[in-house]
């Protein structure tokens, strides 16, 4: 049996590396009119509503096929930080989580085309921050690496010097659990055609 075709509903490229790394061939289609939800709901509630519609969205564009949809937000206290919309909102948010516990919350959805089934759930990862000085905030925010990432740092990259500790799934940090990916793939019974590696 051909292996079912898969799609990623985003065009991160961050998520196109993890999956790249777990062996999977994929095409990615953005769900670029998707209007995120960032209030009214407990974050846990927000990132599933979010990460069920990119993929809804994008499963409306394909006939065949597992659609996985994933969305990510930093959680510190209580409130939900997002992606910053200026340098000098990354700053902001840098000094807020500098010395600080905070939390990743990733919502992934999975929707198989094929016999009209969705499964979704979330990840929850703690990460406390060093405490950091404002000139390493001013140099980290002019190499342009915090623009785009939720929460305004990326442990991938040069952001992971401000980590102290991490509890939890890392990958769940760069924008897609790995973890609860493959719990999706069992509990949707299409796992084993897939050829994901370090099982």
């Amino acid at each position: 049996m051909a292996p079912l075709p898969v799609i990623l509903a985003s065009s991160s490229p961050r998520r196109i590396a993890i999956l790249k790394d777990l062996g999977l061939k994929f095409q990615c289609v953005s769900p670029d009119t998707f209007q995120e939800v960032m209030t009214g709901a407990s974050a846990e509630c927000l990132v599933v509503h979010n990460a069920l519609g990119k993929a809804l969205l994008v499963a409306q564009q394909v006939a065949n096929g597992l659609v996985i949809g994933c969305d990510t937000v930093i959680v510190l206290g209580d409130t939900i930080l997002g992606k910053p919309h200026s340098a000098e909102n990354a700053k902001e948010i840098l000094h807020r989580l500098s010395g600080n516990i905070h939390w990743v919350v990733s919502g992934l959805a999975l929707i198989d085309k094929k016999y009209n089934r969705e499964w979704s759930s979330h990840a929850v990862t703690e990460v406390l921050f060093k405490k950091i000085s404002d000139d390493e905030i001013d140099t980290y925010v002019a190499t342009g690496e915090p623009l785009d990432k939720a929460g305004a740092y990326a442990i991938q990259e040069q952001g992971r010097k401000f980590v102290e500790t991490i509890k939890g799934s890392e990958t769940n940090i760069v924008g897609l659990p790995v973890e609860l990916l493959k719990e999706g793939f069992r509990c949707l019974g299409i796992y084993p055609q897939f050829p994901v590696r370090g099982n």
